[in-house]
Formats: C-alpha cells, structure tokens, sequence
C-alpha cells in the first residue's frame, strides 16, 4: 500500500503536486486547481494542527469506516464529502497566487510527511495512529491530483 512513510511514495505526490499548472481544469468536482491546492494544503496543516476535531456524523462508526476507507485498493469515490473547515467557503480557506499556494502546499506536505508521531483524532475515522495518518496523506492527495488528471 501507499503511504507518505515511504519517501519514494512521497516522492511521487511532490512530483504530481509540482506538476500542476494553473491551466488544468477538474475531471470532476467544482473546485478550480487554485482550490484544490488550497484545500489540500489545509488537511495537511489541518492534521499537524492541534485545532478541535469535528467529527462528521456517518452512517457507520468511525473505526469501521478506518477499517476499509484507507485499505481498499479502489480509488475514492468522486466528491466525497469533506469536514467543514476545508470546505471552500470556510474561514481559513483562503487562497493567494497559484505560485503561493502551490509552494506552501508543498511545504506543508514536507511537514506532514516529517512528523514522526501523529496524535490527533480524524473527523471521519476517530482515533489513528501514525501509520494510519501517512496512509490518509497519500491517499487524500491522490484523490485530488486525479482529479485534475496528475
């Protein structure tokens, strides 16, 4: 399985991530390249913050959905749902330049990927543990980076 623990898989979203231009236009969804970046650079500051977790109300318990939604070797389903901090409209979702955000999102992945330990709860999957949040990392950024065909 991929994971941001293995630097070659981590080496891979860097490259997909660098390879965006700010032309590139969604196989799905309604959020621009600019908001995707954007969007995905506040889950990874969103997991490495010490913020209040929201959990998100889903039809089966959180340890079920953690047993299944990160193991599956199916991508995720299109517009899956997000918590209410990384929706486009949420207060800190602000966006800059393509340049700026796509440099911080960059950065921010590094962070992500440097951490050692991870602590905090995941709004859909409750309690995760560090080989569960470098799993969500690569697979998060892979959903979005297919869907602008990266």
């Amino acid at each position: 399985m991929k994971t941001l623990a293995h630097p070659e898989d981590a080496a891979e979203i860097s490259t997909r991530i660098r390879s965006l231009t700010p032309s590139d236009v969604p196989q799905w969804g309604i959020m621009t390249v600019d908001q995707m970046i954007c969007h995905v650079r506040e889950a990874y500051l969103y997991a490495l913050a010490d913020t209040p977790v929201e959990f998100i109300s889903l039809p089966y318990p959180p340890g079920v959905v953690k047993q299944f939604a990160p193991k599956l070797p199916t991508p995720w389903p299109h517009s899956t749902t997000t918590i209410p901090q990384l929706k486009l409209d949420a207060p800190g979702m602000s966006c800059s330049t393509f340049e700026h955000d796509h440099e911080t999102l960059l950065t921010a992945l590094d962070n992500f990927c440097a951490l050692t330990k991870h602590t905090r709860d995941h709004p859909f999957f409750g309690s995760m543990q560090h080989t569960d949040w470098m799993r969500w990392g690569y697979l998060h950024a892979d959903h979005h980076l297919r869907q602008f065909n990266r």
